[in-house]
């Protein structure tokens, strides 16, 4: 009889708990709907104020273009996040390869798929680092991605001595990165 006491004690002290989680978790998906709502407002908004502009193919290939490579980076985090892990590095690691492809591209005249490819080459080798640190040194992966992430900025700073590459727009590379391939 004590061990039943006891388990309606702690029923009855968990259910305020749970309680609150399903009033918050009812109010996250209003605040989602709502938020859901509101985009459908605006886009109707703005399909009615340029119906000729907002919703054409060229925009929708724009807005597609533009947000392909953050898309490309979220589908890589996911499979991390997924497996458990996180990757602080991500974004470091993406514009240092970015960077690499242009500036060879631009300053040695490389052709822009082979640009293309010595920058993936170099996303590749610091994933690999970071990924060698994590299993095969036990390191904690948030340690580790923190550090490289600031390592790999670093280098960054290195190769463009802190400056910008302005003449992207008129690089072979930039139109192979625009789904044009004019080699």
């Amino acid at each position: 009889e004590p061990a039943a006491a006891s388990t309606a004690l702690t029923t009855a002290a968990e259910a305020p708990i749970t309680t609150v989680a399903i009033i918050a978790a009812g109010s996250l998906r209003a605040r989602r709907l709502e938020q859901d709502a509101s985009d459908a407002l605006l886009l109707a908004a703005l399909s009615a104020l340029e119906p000729d502009k907002f919703l054409t193919m060229e925009n929708f290939s724009n807005v597609l273009s533009r947000s392909s490579f953050s898309g490309i980076v979220a589908m890589g985090m996911t499979a991390v996040i997924i497996s458990g892990g996180i990757d602080l590095s991500v974004g470091a690691i993406a514009i240092l390869s970015s960077m690499v492809a242009a500036k060879t591209c631009a300053e040695q005249g490389v052709p822009g798929p082979i640009a293309l490819a010595l920058g993936i080459a170099v996303g590749a080798a610091a994933g690999a680092l970071n990924g060698f640190l994590v299993t095969k040194l036990r390191l904690p992966p948030f340690i580790v991605t923190l550090g490289t992430k600031y390592f790999y900025r670093g280098m960054l700073w290195v190769i463009t001595a802190g400056t910008m590459l302005q003449t992207i727009d008129r690089l072979p590379i930039y139109n192979v990165l625009n789904g044009r391939l004019d080699v």
